[in-house]
């Protein structure tokens, strides 16, 4: 499985994921793509930018989180140049990293 069909995959679940029955016409009311479409997709069939964009937008929506994480990269890659975003993604990495060594300590400790 290349890149574009995981990051269609894990869209289309995290979509379907936010209702608690996802029947392909509860879907497609709430997504405005076609029902015959929409069937295709979750069938592998490969995705339109548009489509992926509706479906990012409606997770969004339905997520109702304002100035998420993906909102604020956007917005760091409209303003800021490419070192800036470098070392904002080096101090994300760090942090991250940081975190799983913590873990990664305590469940150690815990288990010893």
């Amino acid at each position: 499985m290349n890149d574009y069909e995981e990051i269609q995959r894990h869209t289309l679940c995290e979509y379907m994921s936010l209702f608690e029955r996802p029947t392909i016409v509860n879907l497609a009311k709430d997504s405005k793509i076609q029902k015959t479409r929409l069937f295709r997709l979750i069938n592998g069939v490969d995705m339109r930018l548009s489509e992926y964009l509706v479906l990012k937008q409606r997770i969004r929506a339905l997520n109702m989180v304002e100035n998420s994480l993906e909102e604020l990269a956007v917005e760091c890659e409209q303003h800021l140049n490419s070192y800036e975003i470098s070392e904002l993604s080096k101090q994300m990495s760090r942090r991250v990293r940081q975190k799983k060594l913590q873990k990664i300590t305590k469940e150690y400790s815990t288990a010893a």
